[in-house]
């Protein structure tokens, strides 16, 4: 507050009579601030505060993986890299033609580091898919051109509950899946061209699941 006699400002004001109206409590949580963007706005503003959102990755604290645990990645087949300072967050991708359920079973000691992960163009199938049920911090997956991808397979994902973007594009998924990609509450993004998917089942997926960003071609 300003001293005595100093007049408040429009921010202040505004600011003051929001948390008046809002019950004036010594103490206002975080999610009834972010109701009303514009004095969210004006409490970063004036404070200096990022009362935003934050994402599951901005909340997460992870051991950066042991070099023996790396040695499951080293070679031909993955590359890699760290997402973050402290290196403990993974962006994983499989490199060859062909994937085997050995491959996956390698990468299974470090599942709890691999946040973003690229098994495009492998001739991936839903068996494979198994595998990777109980990832708990993979927010990116990326499977797209692996034609053997079905909707049997889209079952094996929902135990990802904190998947944010998923990439379907050149699967064989169709009309079907759409029901139990509606029930994965952290999706966020979805790419769907290329895919049995039909252009109504999209059109109705987009009302029902306004939240969720559809990429469904050009």
């Amino acid at each position: 507050m300003p001293p005595t006699g100093v007049p408040l400002s429009y921010d202040q004001i505004a600011t003051l009579e929001w948390w008046i109206d809002n019950g004036a409590e010594k103490q206002m949580p975080v999610t009834l601030v972010r109701n009303d963007p514009k004095i969210q706005r004006l409490m970063e503003i004036q404070y200096g505060l990022d009362l935003r959102e934050k994402t599951y990755l901005e909340t997460l604290k992870l051991d950066s993986p042991t070099p023996q645990k790396l040695q499951s990645v080293q070679g031909e087949k993955y590359s890699w890299r760290f997402l973050n300072p402290e290196q403990s967050f993974m962006d994983l991708k499989f490199t060859k033609k062909q994937i085997e359920t050995t491959d996956l079973i390698n990468i299974q000691n470090i599942k709890k580091n691999i946040v973003w992960l690229n098994l495009s163009d492998c001739m991936l199938n839903n068996d494979h898919l198994s595998y990777l049920n109980d990832f708990p911090n993979l927010t990116r997956l990326k499977i797209q051109k692996n034609p053997l991808i079905t909707n049997k397979g889209i079952e094996a994902l929902q135990n990802l509950e904190n998947l944010t973007e998923l990439n379907l594009y050149g699967t064989k998924v169709s009309d079907a899946a759409l029901l139990r990609l509606g029930q994965m509450q952290s999706l966020k993004k979805l790419f769907l061209w290329n895919t049995r998917i039909t252009p109504q089942a999209i059109a109705d997926f987009k009302i029902q699941h306004p939240h969720i960003e559809v990429i469904a071609g050009m």
